[in-house]
């Protein structure tokens, strides 16, 4: 790596959502002496993602259009001259392995949740998905996947076998702790997301539905999207936030008394790892990308307990008590250490006192 520049290009397709807060949370746990620039589509005011406000890189504003892009990545490419450029998300990952082919610039991806994991859309479309993300697989040096299961479905691509890597996404609030039920109030349920179908907002309603059945509940979703499903929710009593700040979000899960990701499919979600560390049981859909939490843990399994720790304060707590405990054990490795160890091995960047021989 002598004389190469400390230099990284992040390209990130989109404004909102979990992409752009783990690209910060990457800058934010680099190792020391790596200087970012990041591609990225700017508001309407010409302002960065908000997730990327106190983040120390050059933020570029990314053109609109497919073709644009791809010039675009390209000749930044060339006039920075990165050690590597690292791709987020689906489109991202294909600008990139397109734009990007003299051989001198390494390409990490992380695709943030594979196209082909969508299940609104035909089994042809799925192995479309599939089939491109073979072939530019081969224009790949690293994909490191956010979570087990897509560092799995990685590697089942000859592409891309022997070099999925898994680099855990974390938290982006600190812990803290959050309100305790009284058994009296209404139970307060939050979800987190876009509402759209990935999402399902609709999976979520029923689940809330079937909640209140057994106890008065108070519902928010924090979040926007498809006007339909906005009307479905507020129809059903469930209350929609719209796209409101990080720390307006970080307040509202700290006040709500559980949290259920209802997602169809999933990279693997920030929002969840931000509730548990604001000290809130959760209940997730049993999908791949939750692949060996405890069934206690998922809505498919976990719903029952749940409901019949809502006779009291006490049961509740004690139902939250084994729930933090499985949680808390299937979270172990999504530490910022443990991403920041990652995050210098997939970059392979070793530390000065190491490259000076000092260890």
């Amino acid at each position: 790596m002598t004389g190469e520049p400390r230099r990284i290009l992040h390209v990130v397709d989109r404004a909102s959502g979990g992409v752009p807060v783990a690209v910060a949370a990457y800058i934010q746990n680099s190792p020391d002496g790596v200087e970012h620039h990041v591609l990225t589509p700017f508001d309407s005011e010409n302002r960065p993602p908000a997730a990327f406000h106190k983040v120390n890189a050059e933020m570029i504003p990314l053109r609109e259009g497919h073709i644009r892009r791809l010039h675009q990545i390209a000749s930044t490419s060339k006039r920075l001259r990165p050690m590597m450029v690292h791709a987020h998300s689906s489109f991202a990952g294909a600008y990139t392995r397109l734009a990007v082919r003299d051989g001198r610039r390494r390409i990490v991806y992380t695709p943030h949740c594979y196209a082909f994991q969508r299940t609104d859309v035909s089994r042809a479309a799925r192995w479309a998905y599939r089939a491109i993300e073979w072939v530019l697989g081969w224009n790949t040096a690293t994909l490191a996947a956010c979570s087990r299961r897509e560092a799995a479905m990685s590697e089942e691509m000859a592409s891309l076998r022997g070099r999925a890597r898994m680099l855990p996404n974390i938290a982006s609030v600190p812990a803290t702790r959050g309100v305790v039920w009284d058994g009296v109030a209404p139970l307060r349920v939050a979800m987190v997301g876009r509402l759209s179908p990935q999402k399902d907002p609709g999976y979520f309603e029923s689940v809330v539905a079937e909640l209140r059945r057994h106890s008065e509940v108070e519902a928010i979703w924090f979040g926007d999207g498809d006007d339909t499903y906005i009307s479905r929710l507020e129809n059903a009593g469930i209350d929609v936030t719209g796209w409101v700040s990080p720390s307006t979000v970080s307040r509202g899960l700290a006040e709500a008394h559980l949290y259920i990701h209802t997602a169809a499919w999933e990279g693997f979600p920030i929002s969840l790892l931000d509730a548990h560390c604001l000290d809130r049981p959760m209940l997730v859909r049993a999908i791949d990308s939750f692949s060996g939490v405890d069934p206690s843990a998922t809505v498919e399994k976990g719903l029952p307990d749940l409901i019949d720790a809502l006779s009291s304060a006490d049961c509740f707590a004690s139902w939250v008590k084994r729930n933090r405990v499985a949680w808390t054990t299937y979270l172990t490795g999504n530490t910022a250490a443990a991403q920041r160890e990652e995050l210098a091995s997939i970059w392979g960047i070793e530390s000065p006192r190491t490259e000076n021989g000092l260890e």
